[in-house]
């Protein structure tokens, strides 16, 4: 068999130029496959930055609030809107939005219905018997200069916030089933207290102060 010659072959250059020609080939070789592990790692990551942050960024995703911090913030809105009610109608009991939250969640009672019964039995503190720091109106009856004393504003809140309590306890919640024992006598001259107690509340629920 007759052997064909390639016109124009070096078998001299030919080996000299394998090895080169080998190592080319690796390197490519190497540098395809770095390219693609680099493409999926950078796809992998993608996939992981984009819920962490474009998802936080860009999406109606709520807030995780503490439970206690929000309970904390939601306390100092109520008593910060019973002071600013206070202040408007300049009564004595001023500065006492914080009380009414303290004892008001301490016994389960609606804080604002705490102000709300002192602004109709006393506008929150103005007409009291002298030095009884008595607002709620306590074994105070029409034409009498008297009643309970307390020891300051605290301890009136209080024991009004432990009273209402004892009427919840037994199904009284709104200020018109409160009245009924409260002050029946008002249910017979069209609950003008009941009435009057709903309005201070829904004073400060639609924030006109």
């Amino acid at each position: 068999m007759k052997l064909i010659k390639i016109r124009g072959f070096n078998k001299r250059k030919f080996y000299l130029l394998l090895p080169i020609l080998y190592i080319s080939a690796n390197f490519f070789l190497l540098i395809t496959v770095s390219v693609v592990l680099l493409t999926n790692n950078s796809n992998n990551e993608t996939n992981e930055y984009y819920p962490k942050t474009i998802y936080s960024l860009f999406t109606s995703k709520p807030n995780i609030i503490n439970n206690s911090n929000s309970k904390i913030v939601y306390s100092d809105s109520r008593a910060k809107i019973i002071d600013q009610a206070l202040t408007k109608y300049k009564c004595p009991m001023e500065g006492t939005g914080n009380l009414m939250v303290k004892y008001g969640d301490k016994y389960g009672v609606d804080p604002y219905l705490l102000y709300a019964i002192a602004q109709q039995e006393s506008n929150c503190g103005k007409k009291i018997p002298k030095n009884s720091y008595n607002p709620y109106g306590f074994a105070v009856y029409t034409g009498q200069e008297k009643g309970a004393e307390f020891n300051d504003w605290e301890h009136a809140i209080e024991m009004e916030a432990q009273l209402l309590q004892t009427y919840h306890d037994v199904g009284l919640i709104e200020p018109c089933q409160i009245m009924l024992r409260y002050t029946p006598s008002s249910f017979s001259k069209g609950s003008p207290w009941c009435k009057g107690v709903n309005y201070f509340i829904d004073e400060l629920k639609a924030g006109n102060l």
